[in-house]
């Protein structure tokens, strides 16, 4: 699925979200709420299932597993989950 695909999905989610290239690593984008970071996602396009080969090199050499379509969805709800406690929204918002 493309990166603008997956912003329309998130947006029916909530219409909160949005995708960000991330400025410092151009093979990364960032999921937000409000502008607000949730987590990152591979730019270009989103696996559907997790995929062990699916990964990012990191400036110091270590390797990092892209987050499939599945698992950011899940981590996107969960956060707007916990966001709905008004102290959670303070500390989420306010980072």
């Amino acid at each position: 699925m493309t990166i603008p695909e997956f912003e329309t999905e998130l947006k029916l989610i909530d219409p909160r979200l949005s995708i960000v290239q991330n400025p410092n690593r151009p093979q990364i984008c960032n999921i937000k709420l409000g502008g607000h970071d949730i987590c990152p996602i591979p730019s270009g396009e989103i696996k559907d299932v997790s995929d062990p080969a699916y990964s990012i090199e990191m400036p110091n050499g270590s390797r990092i597993l892209h987050r499939s379509r599945e698992e950011a969805v899940a981590l996107v709800k969960h956060t707007l989950e916990e966001i709905k406690d008004p102290i959670n929204a303070e500390i989420f918002f306010a980072a």
